[in-house]
């Protein structure tokens, strides 16, 4: 077992836990120093600094992915298994890094002196950069669609840019699996006369080419 505790302020901190299998490697004991609450439109993606807990270290800048209720968390569960397994080694490359999935209970949001349950996803955090030339961000999607089709994962929500970040290390990372497909068998081809994999003929159709429409392309350069 270890344990994540979220340090929002010097009036609350909530502590919440990670169960491994007994067979893997015990993550770490963390904390999280909240830095920025709800940075999306549904308030549940706040920023925080990650540390071991005794450790010395950097902070590591991280997304906190929270989810309250029954239903939310059982999508962010799923969310997790994919991190866990199938885009596992694209983590860092393709997709952020994934440090784990806990779960608790905080105050309600509802009803003063309640709890509620409450899960927590945290993921690296990927600073958007605009250096990149905007046809070799355009090939980085399509290149990293086809990386992650091949483990067998359809985003089905890359057409929305705000699921797509550069990375400061020249690639780009995909983000928010929530609406995800799994076990998906790619023919990572796209035909003329409809065959194919329909989303990476609509990555392909909007990110390719020498005109990719991706923001701020205007021309080449």
């Amino acid at each position: 077992m270890s344990t994540l505790e979220i340090d929002y302020d010097a009036y609350r901190i909530e502590t919440m836990w990670q169960w491994s299998d007994p067979s893997s490697t015990p993550s770490p004991h963390y904390t999280a120093r909240i830095a920025k609450t709800s940075i999306n439109r549904r308030g549940n993606i706040l920023t925080a600094y990650l540390t071991p807990k005794g450790s010395a270290s950097e902070p590591t800048p991280v997304i906190l992915k929270m989810a309250y209720g029954m239903e939310h968390i059982t999508s962010l569960e799923r969310e997790a298994r994919m991190y866990e397994n199938e885009l596992r080694h694209l983590q860092g490359t393709v997709v952020p890094i994934y440090y784990g999935l806990y779960h608790g209970q905080t105050e309600s949001r509802y009803q003063s002196g309640l709890r509620e349950k409450v899960a927590c996803m945290v993921l690296e955090y990927c600073s958007s950069t605009d250096g990149m030339h905007p046809v070799d961000l355009g090939r980085n999607i399509v290149a990293c669609t086809l990386s992650l089709h091949q483990a067998g994962i359809v985003h089905n929500d890359l057409l929305n840019t705000r699921n797509i970040v550069q990375s400061a290390d020249g690639g780009v990372r995909f983000l928010d699996f929530a609406t995800a497909s799994r076990r998906h068998l790619c023919p990572t081809s796209v035909c003329k006369h409809g065959g194919g994999c329909q989303e990476i003929a609509l990555v392909e159709r909007q990110y390719g080419g020498p005109t990719p429409q991706v923001p701020g392309y205007h021309g080449r350069w």
